[in-house]
Parts: C-alpha cells; sequence; structure tokens
C-alpha cells in the first residue's frame, strides 16, 4: 500500500537515517526498506512540582532522572493526607514502557497479556494504588496537580503548557516516563511518520511537491517544539534552544537516548485498546487476573479479526 521513501529522498536528501534517532528509523523500515520519514514523538511523562519535590525532600527520587512505581510507593508516610504523591493518566499508554522495562515487547509478548511482562508491571502499579500515596481514579489528574495537590503527575508531553499557565514555567519540571525498574530504563514512544500511499495517477511533480513540505517541516521543526512534541531529528535534539525545552529530559544525553524504543509491531494499537479495563485492574475494580484475561481476550479477538479480513 505505501511507496518506499526512495523518489523522496532524491528531493530531499536530508531525509535519511542518519539524521535521525535509530529507533524512530527502525520504525519506518520493513525488509530493509524505508516507507516512511519520523515525525515526531510522544509518550506520558512524569512531571514534577518543584516546591513539594523541595518541601517534602524527594530530590532523591529524581537523581537519577527516572522515576519508578516502587519510588512513588515509598512514599507512603511521607505527605499530608491532602497531597497525593502521584496522578495516574492514560495508563495504556504509559504500561507500555512498563511492559518493555519488564523484559517484554510488542513484537514477542501480544500472544498472551496475562504472561509476567504484563503481569508483574500491573501489580507494582496496583499495589502503589493501594498505599494510598495515588490519586483515586475519579480525580481530575491535570487539575490536582496543577493545584498543587500532587508532587508528581503521569501527563502527556503536550501538557506542559497548561501546567505552564497553571502552576508557572519555573515551578514544573519533567522527568522520564514511569518506570518499573531504574536499572532497566525504557522510554517507549508512540511515533507519527510522513508516508505516501501508493497512487499510479500522482505525478512525479506532486510527489516532489510532498517530499519539499516534508522537507520544509523537516528544517523548521522547531516552530512546534513549544508545546511538547519531542522531535525525533538529530537537528532538533542537538540545538542548544531545544536542550532547554521540558521534554528535552528525554532526549538530551546518551543514556535517555538509548532508553527510547518504539515499535512498529503490525497490531501494536491493540496492546492499549483495553482503556477501561486498565483503570478498572489498577484501581481495584477488578481482579488482576480477571481483568488480564479480559485484556488478553480483547487484544487476541481483535487480531483475529484483522487476519481473517
Amino acid at each position: 500500500m505505501l511507496n518506499t521513501m526512495d523518489d523522496w529522498q532524491k528531493v530531499a536528501p536530508e531525509l535519511k537515517e542518519s539524521n535521525f534517532l535509530p529507533a524512530t528509523w527502525k520504525g519506518v523500515t520493513i525488509g530493509g526498506k524505508t516507507y516512511g520519514i519520523p515525525l515526531y514523538l510522544y509518550q506520558m511523562a512524569i512531571y514534577y512540582n518543584k516546591e513539594l519535590v523541595k518541601k517534602y525532600n524527594l530530590q532523591y527520587i529524581l537523581d537519577d532522572g527516572y522515576v519508578t512505581i516502587d519510588e512513588i510507593k515509598s512514599l507512603k508516610g511521607k505527605l499530608p493526607k491532602d497531597v497525593y504523591g502521584l496522578t495516574y493518566g492514560n495508563l495504556p499508554w504509559a504500561f507500555m514502557s512498563l511492559l518493555y522495562g519488564a523484559g517484554g515487547t510488542l513484537e514477542n509478548d501480544m500472544d498472551d497479556l496475562t504472561k509476567d511482562a504484563w503481569r508483574k508491571p500491573m501489580q507494582k502499579l496496583k499495589d502503589a494504588y493501594d498505599t494510598g500515596v495515588v490519586a483515586p481514579m475519579d480525580v481530575d489528574g491535570e487539575q490536582a496537580f496543577g493545584s498543587g495537590k500532587a508532587v508528581f503527575a503521569q501527563l502527556g508531553t503536550w501538557a506542559q503548557g497548561n501546567m505552564s499557565d497553571t502552576l508557572g514555567a519555573d515551578k514544573i519540571a519533567e522527568a522520564n516516563t514511569l518506570q518499573y525498574d531504574a536499572d532497566n530504563p525504557v522510554n517507549f514512544f508512540y511515533q507519527c511518520n510522513w508516508m505516501q500511499l501508493k497512487d499510479p495517477h500522482r505525478s512525479a511533480a506532486k510527489s516532489a511537491a510532498a517530499a519539499d513540505f516534508v522537507n520544509y517541516v523537516y528544517e523548521h521543526w522547531m516552530d512546534w517544539a513549544e508545546v511538547g512534541s519531542i522531535s525525533p531529528a538529530y537537528r532538533d535534539l542537538n540545538n542548544p534552544e531545544y536542550q532547554k525545552l521540558i521534554q528535552a529530559s528525554f532526549t538530551n544525553g546518551k543514556k535517555e537516548r538509548d532508553a527510547i524504543k518504539t515499535s512498529n509491531y503490525l497490531y501494536g494499537g491493540y496492546a492499549t485498546a483495553g482503556w477501561g479495563t486498565y483503570n478498572d485492574i489498577v484501581y481495584g475494580n477488578v481482579g488482576l487476573e480477571e481483568g488480564l484475561k479480559t485484556l488478553d481476550l480483547m487484544a487476541q479477538g481483535q487480531i483475529e479479526i484483522q487476519e481473517e479480513s
């Protein structure tokens, strides 16, 4: 269904592998051929309130740049009753980093969503919630964090504009995605790409114009960075102006860049389809075993439907 990028790269030779993070180029490559150009990355980040971190002497949690589920769980007894340690947000997206941190991958572990790579992170999330340091399901996480009632918040990288306006840009900072284990940090990113559908009626001039446009966005990507998007291109990542931005915490160092994972697994979206079930498991509305079986049945059913069609 897709053209390779060969024609685009003739028009815009800078749209090449060496100019992008390796993980992102892997995401557009199948069987040694390139079918897309990375556009941007996104994920849930851990935001933190600098004043509350200082007030409750929690800087030690951030010393390595990663916040783990166990560190959140350890906040029990260290905060007043009206302040949450963490507000969860968008659990299925954030869970992918935990899956990889626990040794799983989408490519190898979608055959059974009840195995340990899924079970262990889910159990840890449940345990952290059960300590009482995580905001309940009916609390608006962004509002709780924005009003100074949560030390940490799991919010999208796009949320930085709202949080800067609410708390003040000087009062918030961003760490990496919530981690399963600090010894094996993983930032699993969702990735958007430029692609071109095959069309026998498309003229060479139109294709060249598309390549020019993609290259224009590549060269002017910094105009987009202020709202929280994460660039896949070294042109931006090595730019001192980009490195000042809050989301640059994901990419400023080699350690962070090495921690980046993406996936072009054919049915990857099915891993996050059970939106309500993730929440039901973590917040205790269903048991762990029942919840994992439900997630697995949903995923396997969707895969079966796609394969049959």
